[in-house]
């Protein structure tokens, strides 16, 4: 009995983390923008400076990368899901339920106003430069 205790225990582990849930909300046909680049058919933009740089990688085979944007706006995302950046959550973006995308450390990205939703109308680009944007109330945040 103690032996399949022990066993038993050194089989259990934790899932594993993906940038996404398990049920599919990214499109297969994603093009994510990545600074001079762009990332198609399963490849996530691995950026340090919110995309004005980067390149593009197989989220589970580089793990050393600091951000990996899964999307950039809503027409990479399927199945009711938004383009979600989030700190709070996984740092970079995914593809999640509208619920998901609704504390202080979450944005939904955009490419212009018209994605936005009316709590956070315009769409503000990263920083001054770079390929990504996400809704703010303005952009001067």
């Amino acid at each position: 009995m103690l032996r399949f205790l022990l066993v038993f225990v050194a089989c259990n582990s934790d899932p594993l983390y993906l940038p996404e849930p398990p049920q599919v909300k990214r499109s297969p046909v994603a093009v994510v923008n990545c600074g001079p680049v762009k990332c198609e058919r399963g490849q996530y933009c691995c950026t340090h400076d919110d995309g004005i740089g980067g390149n593009c990688a197989d989220p589970s085979q580089s793990p050393v990368c600091y951000t990996f944007f899964g999307c950039d706006g809503p027409e990479d995302c399927i199945n009711g899901a938004i383009c979600c950046e989030s700190e709070g959550h996984y740092n970079g973006s995914a593809c999640v339920d509208p619920s998901g995308c609704n504390d202080y450390y979450s944005w939904f990205m955009c490419h212009s106003d018209a994605d936005c939703p009316p709590s956070a109308p315009k769409c503000c680009p990263h920083r001054d430069t770079g390929t990504l944007a996400k809704c703010q109330l303005d952009c001067f945040q």
